[in-house]
């Protein structure tokens, strides 16, 4: 709740509300940005709405067509990416795997096997996080827009 209101001061009261709630959900991993949303839904749905428009959760990266999420796998550690696939649904994993070249998808599917079991949450989440800054890096470029489908 602290960070709620933290959250909520900088939207509404700061010029530049934006950027500066940008640099704290930045600083944050994944999975918080997604619980801070959820809780703040049904108690401030503008404040959220707000907040849901400027968050790129690693969910998102979904709705990016095959030819952005090609862009994205083309430049990430396939360890990493196989680290952050440990915890989503198929439909998600699937959509990173059929970007991959081939040579790559029999490599991502083994340690995905092999390691699903072991890696911490905390890795998932770095991991996750570090994809999501890659793929910013790739939207302030101009190569891919993770904007296009954040409204609905």
């Amino acid at each position: 709740q602290k960070l709620e209101s933290k959250l909520k001061n900088a939207l509404e009261c700061f010029v530049g509300g934006e950027t500066k709630v940008q640099s704290i959900l930045d600083k944050i991993h994944n999975a918080e940005k997604k619980e801070l949303l959820l809780q703040l839904e049904p108690i401030n749905p503008v404040l959220h709405e707000k907040l849901r428009n400027i968050v790129i959760l690693f969910e998102d990266l979904h709705d990016l067509s095959d030819e952005e999420m090609k862009l994205i796998v083309s430049d990430i550690n396939l360890e990493q990416l196989a680290i952050a696939l440990t915890t989503v649904d198929q439909t998600l994993y699937d959509h990173f795997y059929v970007s991959l070249p081939e040579s790559a998808k029999g490599m991502l599917a083994q340690y995905h096997e092999i390691n699903k079991e072991k890696v911490s949450q905390k890795d998932v989440q770095d991991a996750k996080d570090a994809i999501i800054r890659h793929a910013k890096g790739l939207h302030k470029q101009g190569k891919i827009n993770l904007r296009a489908n954040q409204s609905e």
